[in-house]
């Protein structure tokens, strides 16, 4: 049974990995991404979410990650942690929960990559990604036991996401479009 895993929660999880030897990843300049700047994503249904890098903390990137949902005109934050190649290997959820990825987050590596995730004392689950370059950016499925989300996304020169796309079995369209970078 293949049922559609959001694409927005697909690649915000995914767009950051660790690889083991000849692993191909998609490259970045963290460089180019001073500490302070703030990326804006608008996101289906309308949501507005900004990912702003805050430096280093114990050799990883770590990014303040907020949500203004337009249902309801909350606000709410969560911290992400990435390597150096913007792979996502650790993020706090907005109760304070540690989710930690081992061995990182695979939105960022070409090919077949598993990854295992868990949030606090929680179960872990184990999750695989494919992942492919194509003409206009990369696209892929990723996969949680019987559930898989069929997705594309494209980056900037720097390696940082633009957009997603996704489609659900029911063919609802989700995605999301960077608007800003400053």
């Amino acid at each position: 049974m293949r049922r559609f895993v959001p694409g927005a929660v697909v690649l915000l999880t995914l767009l950051n990995a660790g690889l083991a030897p000849g692993e191909e990843k998609i490259p970045v300049n963290m460089s180019a991404w001073p500490v302070g700047a703030t990326a804006h994503f608008l996101e289906t249904p309308g949501d507005m979410v900004t990912e702003t890098y805050l430096g280093l903390e114990d050799g990883l990137h770590k990014f303040r990650k907020t949500f203004t949902l337009s249902h309801n005109r909350g606000v709410a934050n969560e911290y992400l942690w990435r390597t150096d190649n913007f792979e996502l290997v650790r993020e706090q959820n907005l109760n304070g929960d540690i989710r930690r990825i081992d061995p990182h987050n695979c939105a960022r590596t070409l090919g077949v990559c598993t990854m295992t995730s868990q949030l606090g004392s929680d179960r872990p689950y184990t999750a695989t990604s494919t992942i492919e370059q194509t003409e206009d950016g990369y696209s892929g499925v990723f996969s949680i036991n019987d559930q898989a989300a069929e997705y594309s996304f494209t980056v900037d020169a720097n390696g940082f996401l633009l957009s997603t796309h996704a489609v659900a079995d029911d063919g609802t369209v989700y995605g999301s479009q960077r608007v800003k970078l400053e």
